[in-house]
């Protein structure tokens, strides 16, 4: 399948690594991927490895967000805005996450295994022919995960991230769907249309704290 997205590569790339909803800045202004690679990896082995331990801090209407999740966001935002993010800014963003799963499982949209192989094809290709400022930005940010060119694309981090990524792209292209005709062809106007969507779905959520020092300075 082709990709569907007019997103910079790299910008793509942290949108597969940090699973986050609005990937806008991070291709420019010299983020430091390196560290966002770092956090991830972290949070990923405390909730994945083999001594795992996953430590729900917080729930959008039902759904369960970690210690690890709240962080690594954490840091992806700090990396995106050049400060440190708010208490509210972290919620804002998590329960963006949140909802985007939740009207997913509301629309039954899902990923099949021949569509996630299709995508990761798609996506290791498209950073074969990296150059330049990209290219260093790409291999930061596999540094800081703990992986090169040559095994990241075939980790269950790279399938697990690409799920969640392809995830996203579906769902945004199932809500423009109902989109109003005259916005439809018009990238930057069908993407303030999916973002505002979903900041609606955010508003309207149901978000209980069940613990507060996940959100402290």
């Amino acid at each position: 399948m082709e990709a569907k997205t007019k997103l910079s590569t790299i910008a793509a790339f942290v949108l597969i690594v940090v699973f986050t909803v609005s990937v806008a800045g991070y291709s420019k202004n010299g983020n430091n991927l390196y560290e966002i690679g770092k956090e991830a990896s972290r949070v990923y082995k405390q909730e994945h490895g083999s001594n795992s331990v996953r430590k729900i801090v917080l729930e959008v209407n039902g759904v369960k967000i970690s210690s690890g999740e709240v962080s690594l966001r954490t840091v992806a935002l700090e990396q995106s805005l050049g400060r440190k993010p708010s208490r509210e800014e972290i919620i804002e963003a998590v329960t963006k996450q949140a909802m985007m799963v939740k009207e997913a499982e509301k629309r039954k949209i899902s990923v099949s295994k021949p569509e996630l192989d299709d995508y990761i094809d798609v996506m290791r290709k498209s950073f074969e022919g990296l150059e330049g400022f990209e290219k260093s930005q790409y291999i930061d940010l596999l540094r800081g995960l703990g992986y090169t060119e040559n095994n990241f694309w075939d980790s269950e981090y790279a399938r697990e991230g690409s799920r969640r990524a392809l995830l996203a792209v579906k769902l945004r292209e199932d809500i423009l769907k109902e989109a109003p005709s005259e916005i439809k062809g018009d990238y930057e106007k069908e993407w303030k249309h999916f973002e505002e969507m979903i900041d609606d779905l955010a508003e309207e959520a149901d978000v209980e704290i069940l613990d507060e020092s996940a959100f402290d300075d």
